[in-house]
């Protein structure tokens, strides 16, 4: 005995309906990705202050403990690497961070091609 289901008439999708359905998700998502494009930025920006932060504690904590005062050079980020934990800290867009001297603020060097929040590519990012 075999039993046959049958489809009532009209119980599939229309193309109208279907054009809804897409358009409603093609909005949603034209709503969501520059949202989620701001968001990832700013992100990778605090985790670049966060790095400076650690540079900038690192170079007083190395001043301190071989007696130097302001204007001191430091020659590297690597002369500062047994004050980071693991003695070194993540990139984040590959940067490159500059200690620079005793009392003037460290920053980081944007890649030539990355463009970062308000940083175009390039740009030096100051320790906040």
């Amino acid at each position: 005995m075999k039993i046959r289901v049958s489809q009532p008439k009209g119980a599939a999708f229309t193309l109208i309906e279907m054009m809804i359905v897409v358009a409603v998700i093609g909005l949603l998502s034209a709503i969501a990705i520059p949202s989620f494009a701001h968001s990832r930025d700013s992100a990778r920006l605090n985790a670049i202050y966060n790095n400076l932060r650690l540079v900038e504690a690192a170079k007083e904590q190395w001043a301190l403990e071989n007696n130097l005062t302001t204007g001191a050079p430091v020659s590297s980020v690597s002369t500062l690497s047994l004050y980071f934990r693991g003695g070194q800290f993540q990139n984040v867009v590959g940067e490159t961070y500059v200690p620079n001297a005793i009392g003037t603020t460290a920053v980081a060097e944007l890649p030539a091609g990355t463009p970062l929040g308000p940083f175009g590519p390039g740009a030096a990012i100051p320790a906040p």
